[in-house]
């Protein structure tokens, strides 16, 4: 096993990758990058804490030290078409210079002409596709192999299509990666939208300075906590079961959230290069866990009224992981149906998910999952009326 995982620029959380590579082995890569820049990243700019480049710099000497190599986020899906022109274009050419210059080994895109780009500035540096340019196919596989792709992490939501990811495997040359961790819906439809939305707000020429309303992850916590077979329908791998993967040929798997704390990707790191995990696995997986604790400062040019909006946001969700109780031992062996049932065409008939919910998940905090429930519907009923929120 190859692990890439996050960092959040805090040199605890490399000590600590450290010591897990010294019992366990299996870290290869650690990947971050600056809260904001002119191109952004696929983070808001308002969760990620601010680092200097100096400090970045000092961060992944650090990781070289303990024997990583380091992957820069440079995933954001859009640039409103400012990539074409001449001035934009430039700050671009400058900004991947400065990057470069921080001692980074590679490259992580979403979009096709950024890849172009560092190719052919950087020839000696790997690029790496993002998740989030869902490579899904052979067809879009082939594409990005054409335009000098290293490493291609192929869409979550084929991770349980095992004729598929044999396929990938048959055809691909480049090296292929899963993303082992991330619980968003299956084939979620909110997908594209909040990875448009996030992107911009870690672009410094955005006005709302990364503080937005958070409609995606809002309407996304409702479906899967209203409807607990949603969340076992979701397309993450157990540490249990990454041998499963390994079987079939893939070597290369990701995990972590740089938005997140020391403690949340040092317990998940260790869960997956030690393969095995007791307890609840909402405890380790993406789409649950808890950003970091923010205050004003690290939000420039944002008033007062708007930024305590912002914060009663959070506030309503702080906690709200451990309403829900998936116990990971009750999930022994369930990997067995994907691998002889297909997902594709009987999603809707089949109540396969739904049972394992049922047996593996218990509510932990009914009375505040009900008010939740209710707090996030209130919301999204009054989107539509309220006061524009930043103007």
């Amino acid at each position: 096993m190859e692990l890439t995982v996050a960092t959040n620029w805090d040199d605890r959380l490399l000590d600590n990758y450290n010591e897990i590579n010294k019992e366990h082995g299996g870290i290869r890569e650690v990947f971050g990058s600056l809260r904001s820049s002119v191109v952004g990243n696929a983070r808001a700019s308002s969760t990620l804490p601010d680092v200097s480049s100096g400090k970045a710099r000092q961060h992944i000497e650090l990781a070289h030290k303990y024997g990583f190599s380091f992957n820069y986020t440079f995933n954001a899906t859009c640039t409103s078409g400012m990539e074409y022109q001449s001035g934009f274009h430039n700050r671009v050419l400058d900004y991947l210079d400065q990057v470069v210059d921080l001692g980074i080994d590679s490259f992580v895109v979403t979009i096709p002409y950024y890849l172009e780009i560092i190719k052919n500035r950087y020839p000696h540096l790997p690029v790496k596709v993002s998740v989030m340019s869902h490579v899904d196919t052979l067809n879009k596989l082939k594409v990005w192999e054409s335009l000098g792709a290293d490493t291609i992490v192929i869409c979550d939501s084929l991770n349980r299509d095992f004729p598929m990811l044999r396929r990938f495997l048959e055809e691909s040359k480049a090296d292929l990666e899963i993303l082992a961790g991330n619980c968003c819906l299956h084939h979620c439809p909110f997908q594209y939208y909040h990875q448009n939305l996030v992107s911009h707000m870690s672009q410094v020429d955005n006005p709302l300075k990364g503080m937005y309303v958070e409609y995606p992850v809002m309407r996304c916590t409702l479906e899967k906590f209203s409807k607990p077979g949603e969340i076992i329908r979701g397309r993450w791998v157990r540490p249990e079961d990454i041998s499963e993967y390994e079987a079939l040929g893939f070597k290369r798997f990701k995990v972590g959230a740089r938005q997140s704390s020391v403690e949340w990707n040092t317990r998940t790191v260790k869960a997956y290069t030690s393969r095995h995990f007791d307890g609840n696995l909402i405890d380790i997986l993406q789409g649950f866990e808890p950003i970091t604790d923010m205050d004003k400062k690290q939000v420039e040019g944002v008033d007062e009224k708007h930024w305590q909006m912002f914060k009663q946001g959070l506030e309503a969700f702080k906690g709200f992981q451990q309403f829900l109780y998936l116990d990971n031992r009750k999930l022994d062996g369930f990997l067995e149906h994907y691998k002889n049932n297909s997902c594709r065409y009987n999603c809707f008939k089949c109540n396969y998910c739904n049972t394992v919910a049922e047996k593996a998940i218990r509510v932990e905090e009914q009375e505040k999952l009900a008010i939740l429930l209710e707090t996030i519907k209130f919301v999204l009923g009054g989107l539509s009326i309220s006061e524009i929120m930043f103007e």
